[in-house]
């Protein structure tokens, strides 16, 4: 080597890439772009849940005035709450569905015509008297029957209601064939009773009685989790009826005039069709 040259220096190993840095930094700062994103959208999408979830319980209960008792929950509101505000023990408990809540309060209505409506009545003033003239006075007497109610509605109320200190000395169990299956319902779980009185806090006494299949218990809190999945069926409904305006606006014929037969059937069930609509539904729910 010639005299007064250097060495070259050996490279380390550690040779620095600008442009690897640069794209590492982009992968990471796009990594927590997105992470910050999804987790943006989660705790939106928790507040619009929460929120829409307390909105339409708000909706939902009954003030007795002007409420639909036939397509909502209404009357077992009315029901649960005359039944929580009663300040003494009833010795009798009437329980059943409309077969024995229309009776008792027909024959109530001729002798008192000022009574509330069926819905908001609970008591019995002939079977009082009746019991009186027996030999059993002052017979303190609480009507639970609320219309459309199954054996499987029955078992929640009971199990729900009439017990401790508002345990009743004799219930009154009025059944019928379609309390066993009501040909109008897929499920016992579709009745008004069921979805008002089983709740995320009750669940786990009814899921083994009401939901054998893990399957089914994971689609029934799903709906009560997330309202979009649990209310599905009606936002489907109010996009057709949207659908529906904007078709006749067009002049197109849109889908509701070809649920007709449906509305009719459910006219039979709710006793506002006619009384050979409301016989083959009969028919049917008994066959």
């Amino acid at each position: 080597m010639p005299a007064g040259t250097e060495t070259p220096a050996k490279p380390s190993g550690k040779i620095f890439d600008a442009t690897s840095s640069h794209k590492a930094k982009q992968v990471g700062g796009t990594g927590r772009g997105v992470r910050n994103a999804a987790i943006s959208a989660l705790i939106i999408f928790m507040v619009v849940n929460a929120f829409l979830w307390l909105g339409d319980g708000k909706r939902s209960k009954a003030n007795g005035q002007g409420a639909d008792f036939w397509n909502s929950p209404a009357s077992i509101d009315l029901t649960v709450q005359s039944w929580r505000q009663a300040a003494a023990r009833p010795n009798i408990v009437l329980l059943g569905s409309s077969l024995v809540m229309f009776p008792f309060w027909a024959m109530d209505k001729e002798i008192e015509p000022k009574i509330d409506s069926i819905f908001q009545y609970h008591d019995s003033i002939v079977l009082a008297k009746q019991l009186a003239a027996a030999g059993l006075p002052d017979q303190k007497i609480f009507s639970f029957a609320v219309f459309g109610e199954m054996i499987s509605d029955a078992y929640l109320y009971v199990d729900e209601f009439l017990k401790g200190d508002k345990k009743p000395d004799c219930i009154v169990f009025g059944v019928a064939p379609r309390d066993f299956y009501d040909h109008d319902l897929p499920s016992p779980m579709a009745t008004f009773t069921f979805q008002r009185l089983v709740s995320l806090g009750n669940f786990s006494n009814y899921a083994a009685l009401y939901l054998p299949g893990w399957e089914k218990k994971a689609d029934w809190l799903a709906q009560h989790l997330c309202y979009f999945y649990g209310k599905r069926w009606r936002l489907q409904l109010e996009t057709d009826k949207a659908v529906s305006r904007a078709y006749r606006r067009l002049g197109i014929a849109g889908g509701a005039e070809m649920k007709a037969a449906t509305s009719k059937e459910n006219a039979a069930f709710m006793l506002m069709g006619t009384g050979e609509e409301r016989f083959q539904n009969s028919l049917l729910e008994y066959s």
